[in-house]
């Protein structure tokens, strides 16, 4: 009996023990969990911090950098010549310490470099026209970011002038002899007076000459020389040469006295030059101006002043 109720004791007591183990169990998980919640809290806030911390450095580091970034500036270079006409197809070189850049001018003559202006630059160029030479050394002005630079020209020497002399506006024309000729009346007897007359006297001292190509056979070529002998009249700075590749001098010069013309009329010994021009029709007027820059290709008649006062336009006030 005492040994039954010794038993009874000793397994409730087991119970009781066990119980009390499940109790501290259950009660442990929970205080486990939030401590794994607050760990995982902190990591969180530490990555967050460390990657703010590297975006500012990162913010930082660029804005560094940028302030250390060269200043850029554009530089544009223009090309003309004494009109004022933009050289097209030149090609400039921008050199400088450990640089050097080739461009090839426009339409507008220009090229534009994109440089820092601290460093020290010289200016090249090559494929200038023939006629065409630079007046002063072209030196790099690193104040100005635009740059105009005047190429100087004059008639090209009549030496220089081939058979394969090709002409259009802008380019610099040959120096030419033409047969001048006229009428001239000595104690009622009047004889053909003629000279072998260059371009070059005819522009001396204007501000252009109007190279007509003409013919006493072309009808259109007559109509226009009253139009011509107004203007001519009117203003003084302005040169005419009419040259007839199809008239011997007796010819011109009996057309000059019935038309009772006073600008220069000639006979054209060399027929190259219709060609040089690509001429197809009479009349035909090329405009000349004072730099041997041929300016202005006119094809037809110009039967009325105002005509050609529109013509010469840029040579007349």
């Amino acid at each position: 009996m005492t040994k039954r109720l010794l038993k009874s004791l000793i397994g409730l007591s087991t119970l009781l023990l066990v119980g009390c183990g499940n109790n501290v169990t259950s009660t442990a998980t929970p205080a486990s969990d939030a401590s794994t919640v607050t760990e995982t809290s902190t990591v969180a806030e530490t990555s967050t911090a460390t990657e703010t911390s590297t975006a500012t450095s990162t913010v930082a580091e660029a804005s560094s950098v940028q302030e250390n970034l060269p200043d850029f500036t554009d530089y544009k270079l223009i090309f003309l010549n004494k009109a004022n006409k933009a050289l097209k197809g030149l090609k400039v070189t921008l050199t400088g310490e450990d640089f050097e850049e080739t461009k090839t001018t426009g339409i507008r003559g220009s090229v534009t470099f994109k440089e820092t202006p601290t460093a020290d630059y010289t200016i090249t160029v090559s494929d200038l026209p023939a006629g065409y030479t630079w007046e002063t050394a072209l030196t790099f002005d690193k104040a100005e970011a635009e740059q105009t630079f005047i190429a100087a020209s004059e008639l090209r020497s009549a030496d220089d002038y081939t058979t394969a002399t090709k002409y259009t506006t802008g380019d610099i024309m040959c120096d030419f002899y033409a047969n001048r000729a006229w009428n001239e009346t000595v104690d009622g007897t009047t004889t053909v007076k003629s000279e072998s007359t260059p371009l070059s006297d005819i522009l001396d001292g204007k501000d252009a000459v109007m190279l007509n190509f003409w013919g006493t056979w072309c009808g259109w070529c007559v109509r226009e020389m009253p139009a011509f002998e107004s203007f001519y009249q009117a203003h003084d700075n302005i040169g005419i040469y009419a040259v007839s590749d199809r008239d011997d001098v007796n010819a011109v010069a009996a057309f000059k006295a019935s038309n009772n013309l006073t600008f220069d009329l000639a006979s054209l010994p060399n027929t190259n030059l219709i060609g040089s021009f690509s001429i197809s029709g009479y009349p035909t007027t090329v405009v000349i101006d004072s730099y041997g820059l041929i300016t202005k290709v006119h094809s037809g008649a110009l039967q009325t002043l105002a005509e050609v006062e529109t013509l010469m336009s840029d040579y007349i006030d």
